[in-house]
């Protein structure tokens, strides 16, 4: 699929000696820039599970819990509605202008989108927050005594898609201009701004007090990425805005905002679903989610926020070869990177969840309830890293019509599975369903892509694959085999836990890594070898 103009068309060759120069600082290699924002990463989402740990703690898979994630999925809905389709989209765009026109202009285009997307979100917001009362009764099915504390957490927290959507604008931003490391940098801001609140203000506000500690977390967060953003160039609102430029943007938005509308319909059906099984089934719900995305964040985003713009780059001078050997590498490290995820999350979800959560109002019946969605999730965790980066591929491309050519059968079918297995699986079967659908959906994508681009796999792409798949099956074999053995005998006390998770968990990676050795992985797999200390230590010392 193609957007309207050809003029947009990302395969047309051009002389790259005539783009305009962009002034930077000195260019880091992309495994230095992966293993900093790798360890960025660590830090942010570590700090990011001591505040799910406090969340838990203090609410639990209570009627409360389920109130707070209600509202907060909705206002991440919204703020996904605008950010997800035009921030994306603003991407390749800046890039091309900044490119073939100079700075100066990609930064005029940068303000009039970042005002007009703005003035969208707090439109939004607004509304959200005068029809709070309709939305919950419509969207969600809580008992009539938990209706109006519902509606009041919503009102409260629908302002907040504002302050969310603008810093993750300022994050788009910067990621167009390869900087990299102040985006990375703001989960650690948030995480200590956010516990630092909840903890002064619990007593007194209750769960208003986590809807305070997100806001002002978000506040210090967008004056941070402002004042790093100045610094490359003035940051000033203006809807002055050339109609060209206006119909360039929204011919790459409307398929994403059709897009994030499919996902909408995705997240809500599975919130509606499970806000009608037992109580606690959202909370445990969006616990499973948020655990899932620790360990999937720390693999998937460094090598996206880093790909994009460089793919983006390639295509701009006509360089599809490049792109497409790009692509495959970084689908091949990605899968490398998350397979040990995928079988430590589903062997050991139980004891993940009694280890890092069950304490407080969070009880034994918490974590079965958690543990058994985080399981079923974990199966499609493949599929889900793909899908996230191959989609920014085709973004890349400025083709989104085939991004929502795709999703709406994908759609249909994800909410045509959610209600049969919902009834027969209860909570495990939304989370099934949703694996399922994201395998389906990446296997798809990526065949389109490599048909868009008129490709094929190379034979190291396929012989990296199958060596995976090996040290994948021998780390599952090795880490069943180690719970089997040492979980039947354990308690379910804190310390037992982490003997259990670190044991099993040291065993099944040290076999995953010395199978990817006995197999020559590396030789496949070109930026992991790049990745080898020895390497890498070269490679950063030659850059201090």
């Amino acid at each position: 699929m193609h957007t309207e103009s050809k003029i947009e068309h990302t395969a047309e060759r051009i002389d790259t000696g005539s783009l305009a120069p962009w002034p930077q600082h000195r260019a880091k290699s992309v495994p230095v820039t992966l293993v900093i924002l790798f360890g960025i990463a660590l830090l942010s989402k570590a700090l990011g599970f001591l505040s799910q740990i406090l969340v838990t703690s203090l609410l639990g898979t209570t009627s409360r819990a389920d109130t707070y994630h209600f509202a907060f999925s909705l206002v991440n809905i919204v703020s996904a509605l605008v950010v997800g389709s035009a921030g994306f989209a603003f991407i390749p765009l800046y890039i091309e202008k900044r490119e073939r026109q100079g700075p100066a202009r990609a930064n005029e285009f940068a303000n009039g989108v970042l005002s007009y997307l703005t003035l969208v979100l707090a439109l939004l917001s607004l509304l959200m927050a005068v029809l709070a009362g309709p939305l919950v009764n419509a969207l969600g099915r809580f008992p009539a005594g938990l209706q109006p504390l519902a509606t009041r957490v919503f009102a409260v927290t629908a302002p907040l898609a504002v302050l969310t959507g603008m810093g993750q604008l300022l994050m788009v931003l910067s990621q167009a201009r390869k900087r990299f490391v102040a985006p990375a940098f703001m989960g650690v801001v948030h995480s200590v701004v956010f516990m630092t609140v909840v903890a002064v203000a619990w007593k007194r506000l209750g769960v208003y007090s986590l809807v305070l500690g997100v806001t002002i977390s978000m506040l210090v967060q967008v004056v941070v990425m402002l004042s790093r953003l100045a610094g490359d160039g003035r940051l000033s609102p203006s809807l002055r805005m050339p109609r060209t430029d206006m119909r360039h943007m929204l011919l790459l938005t409307w398929p994403l905002l059709l897009s994030q509308v499919l996902s909408t319909i995705q997240v809500m059906t599975s919130r509606n679903i499970a806000s009608g099984l037992v109580v606690g089934s959202v909370a445990a719900l969006a616990y499973a989610e948020s655990l899932k995305a620790v360990f999937l964040d720390l693999c998937v985003v460094p090598v996206a926020q880093v790909g994009l713009p460089l793919f983006s780059e390639k295509l701009v001078r006509g360089e599809t070869d490049s792109a497409w050997e790009q692509l495959q590498g970084a689908l091949a490290a990605l899968w490398f990177l998350v397979t040990p995820v995928v079988v430590t999350l589903s062997v050991l979800s139980g004891p993940l969840v009694r280890l890092f959560y069950q304490r407080g109002a969070f009880t034994a019946e918490s974590t079965a309830l958690t543990a058994s969605a985080l399981a079923f999730f974990s199966l499609g965790l493949l599929g889900e890293s793909a899908h996230y980066l191959v989609s920014r591929y085709f973004l890349g491309l400025k083709d989104t019509r085939t991004l929502t050519s795709l999703g709406v059968p994908l759609t249909v079918l994800y909410v045509v599975l959610l209600f049969p297995l919902s009834k027969v699986l209860s909570l495990e079967g939304i989370a099934l369903g949703h694996s399922l659908v994201m395998i389906a959906h990446m296997a798809t994508g990526l065949l389109l892509l490599r048909r868009k681009m008129n490709q094929r796999f190379a034979r190291t792409f396929r012989s990296g694959l199958a060596k995976i798949t090996v040290c994948g099956l021998a780390m599952w074999i090795t880490t069943r085999s180690t719970f089997a053995v040492l979980g039947a005998g354990m308690q379910g006390d804190f310390q037992s836990c982490l003997v259990l998770v670190s044991f099993a968990g040291f065993v099944g990676v040290g076999v995953y890594l010395a199978a990817s050795l006995w197999t020559g992985i590396a030789a496949d797999i070109p930026l992991l070898s790049r990745l080898y200390p020895r390497r890498l230590l070269a490679e950063l010392a030659t850059r201090v």
